[in-house]
């Protein structure tokens, strides 16, 4: 979450599930933006991977909701 901090993304979900009878946790947050930020994700993605603990990490692009 502090990498979220003064970034213009909300949080809008976040869930987390248990793999492999609970050696793993699952998480994924569902981040809004009024604007397309792929760079910004994409550097987020960067930050995270290098993080102890952290075995995969990803990001795809949701649907946008139109007017």
């Amino acid at each position: 979450m502090h990498l979220l901090h003064d970034l213009p993304l909300t949080l809008h979900a976040l869930r987390s599930a248990d793999l492999d009878s609970g050696a793993r946790v699952e998480v994924c947050a569902t981040l809004v933006s009024p604007e397309r930020q792929n760079a910004m994700l994409e550097n987020i993605v960067q930050r995270l991977s290098v993080e102890s603990g952290i075995s995969a990490v990803s990001w795809e692009l949701g649907a946008q909701e139109t007017e």
